[in-house]
């Protein structure tokens, strides 16, 4: 190409880029937030800074084996691995629609030999004849590039981008609900060790309680009714533990599938849980639309939207495109790369829609309808965030209020059990006053170990609806 040529085509180019698209431009909606949460109580407010890792939220519990369960999770789930490919796609799909921006240009060599029909009267110069037969060789170049003059190619290129953020969003998403899925199976499990513990406690307790019952029958202190009650008790506890077994192996099998793990080789190192959570600072609630992937995906989703109602509208007006042929051309191999065998051609072309404008109008309206749509969704999602956060605080608050309760509880029916046995030792009542006493203490003492396993998980939760960090 000359270097006029070039300069015309560069000119072209960066006038057609510079032409506005058609439809409007994005500007993202504000959602109205409260500026603090219902359920404030003692949380304090925290402003996330976008420089600052928020990656690995669950180190705030300060525990070396749920720091191990999480990266192995991360690095042998095969759901999060499906989730990053996705996002690899999407972003694909943006550079496929990059190139429609481009000019496209082919090569097609062709080698070609024919015979004309007999009765077809040919002529060169003075002299005519009749079915002749002759060679073409051709290498040709041809290219072609539509204008974008309305944007259609750029708003599909735009709302590509935004669908891969959307992805990207949505596979951040799949990331925090794997790691809330690993946190709250680990803290379920630890809740179950501490409940066990206490029932092999109950169980040898109440194996060494009969034994003192059968001697006191069989020295006629007691009658066989106090017995059957002791040995009754006994079978209880251990039914309990072993369902608690059960518990305790179908969540095992859990972690080792969150973690791409094979059940049969897969090993943790659990301790009963106790104390309390960590404190999370919740910060203010607008800060939680930053901050959470599916708020990301929906905002992304609606972007994606407002692109393509710029694409439809395009869609009504005439397309041009240029198109141009450099080639040499030959009938004979030996001179087809001469100076004589130059061949070209240069033209344009607009394609205006009449038929296709109905439908065009039928799609323009669909894809406004779909932006509605989407921003009703993105409203939805937000809405769903802050309640999520709301529920979460609530829960955490009453839940701390429940445990200091049952605690109080453990403490009294600690005492009233050491009473009543005291009292069975010294003959003041029978077995069964006894039997009622540790049933309530040691019901007392699992329900606090239960709500002190409930208040880790809600405080995973919360850490989940805040978006996974703060």
């Amino acid at each position: 190409m000359s270097v006029r040529g070039k300069l015309l085509m560069g000119v072209l180019g960066l006038w057609v880029g510079s032409c506005a698209p058609m439809g409007p431009n994005y500007v993202k909606p504000e959602v109205v937030a409260d500026p603090r949460y219902k359920e404030e109580g003692v949380w304090r407010y925290a402003r996330p800074a976008d420089g600052v890792p928020r990656g690995e939220w669950w180190r705030v519990f300060g525990d070396g084996e749920l720091d191990r369960l999480e990266e192995m999770a991360a690095e042998g789930n095969p759901g999060l691995r499906a989730a990053m490919l996705r996002v690899e796609q999407a972003r694909l799909v943006v550079r496929g629609a990059q190139v429609e921006l481009l000019p496209d240009a082919n090569v097609r060599p062709s080698a070609d030999r024919r015979g004309d029909s007999g009765n077809l009267r040919r002529s060169r110069g003075d002299i005519a004849f009749f079915g002749a037969t002759w060679n073409q060789f051709r290498v040709p170049l041809e290219a072609s590039w539509e204008l974008d003059f309305w944007g259609r190619v750029r708003r599909e290129v735009e709302a590509a981008g935004a669908d891969a953020g959307a992805a990207a969003a949505l596979g951040e998403a799949a990331r925090l609900a794997l790691q809330a899925d690993v946190a709250q199976s680990y803290f379920a499990l630890r809740t179950v060790e501490a409940e066990m513990v206490i029932l092999r406690e109950t169980v040898a307790l109440r194996e060494r309680a009969t034994g003192l019952v059968r001697d006191r029958f069989r020295s006629g202190a007691i009658s066989e009714l106090d017995v059957a009650r002791a040995e009754t008790e006994t079978a209880d506890a251990q039914a309990e533990l072993a369902v608690l077994e059960q518990r305790r192996a179908g969540l095992v099998n859990m972690m080792a599938t969150l973690a791409g793990r094979r059940a049969t080789s897969f090993e943790m190192k659990l301790a009963p849980l106790a104390g309390t959570p960590p404190q999370v600072p919740a910060g203010v609630p607008a800060e939680v639309l930053q901050r959470r992937p599916d708020v990301a995906e929906a905002e992304r989703r609606l972007a994606a939207a407002s692109a393509r109602i710029g694409a439809a509208k395009a869609a009504f007006f005439p397309s041009v495109r240029l198109t141009g042929r450099l080639a040499v051309e030959s009938s004979m191999t030996d001179d087809l790369f001469t100076k004589g065998s130059k061949a070209w051609a240069a033209g344009s072309s607009v394609n205006f829609p009449i038929f296709e404008q109905a439908l065009n109008a039928v799609v323009y309206d669909g894809r406004k309808l779909q932006f509605e749509e989407r921003l009703a969704e993105y409203e939805q999602t937000a809405l769903r965030a802050f309640q999520e956060v709301e529920s979460q605080l609530s829960a955490l608050r009453y839940l701390a209020e429940q445990e200091a309760a049952q605690l109080r509880a453990v403490e009294a029916s600690g005492r009233a059990a050491k009473l009543s046995a005291e009292r069975f030792r010294a003959g003041a009542v029978s077995f069964l006053e006894v039997v009622d006493a540790d049933r309530s203490r040691l019901q007392s003492l699992r329900q606090s170990r239960q709500t002190a396993g409930q208040r880790y998980v809600a405080t995973v939760l919360l850490i989940r609806a805040l978006g996974g960090g703060w």
